[in-house]
């Protein structure tokens, strides 16, 4: 009997070629199949602790080029939002998303939408700080005589309930306050 040998060079070349249609046949068996809890915990623990490669730029965009449009069903958004809830966002992720909506336009219509949406619910009350922090934004500004007439003629006519005496006691101080700040410059 003579064996038929072929040369080392074609036996490489030949091995691989077959290893690589074995494989292939392999992965399109394996498509559409779901992998048991046990092999999925196996593969999650050897995972675990290695760190991965970052996406690289053209990858992120296939992946949102093939997520756009998709709308998630309402059990997903509600784990979503499980998920999210009480988590606070460092500071400087804040920053970030801050300068990302920066000079970003709404249209009319996105604008109409949100204005509809907040109508009629209660606003948080604010806190003294903040009121305190408004005043000292607003105070000293000029208002155009535009907006000075426009303030008159939405008051014009309209009843107004007296001040309390705290009040009155409050905006006399002031009043004494300017006065004597207004002496001070002449003299």
């Amino acid at each position: 009997m003579q064996a038929n040998f072929l040369p080392p060079q074609q036996t490489k070349e030949a091995r691989n070629i077959g290893q690589s249609d074995i494989q292939r046949t392999q992965s399109e068996q394996k498509r559409g199949r779901t992998l048991s809890p046990d092999t999925k915990a196996k593969i999650s623990e050897a995972l675990k602790g290695k760190p991965r490669q970052p996406f690289t730029p053209e990858h992120r965009a296939r992946i949102g080029k093939a997520k756009k449009g998709k709308a998630r069903s309402p059990e997903t958004r509600a784990k979503i939002a499980a998920t999210n809830k009480g988590k606070t966002l460092s500071a400087e992720h804040r920053a970030r998303i801050s300068e990302a909506n920066k000079g970003r336009q709404l249209s009319p219509a996105t604008r109409v939408k949100m204005s509809q949406a907040r109508k009629g619910k209660p606003r948080k009350p604010l806190t003294s700080e903040h009121r305190a922090q408004i005043s000292e934004t607003l105070k000293g500004k000029p208002r155009s005589p535009e907006t000075r007439a426009k303030i008159s003629e939405a008051k014009k006519g309209k009843p107004h309930k007296p001040h309390s005496p705290e009040t009155r006691i409050r905006i006399s101080e002031a009043q004494q306050r300017r006065w004597s700040e207004r002496r001070k410059q002449h003299n």
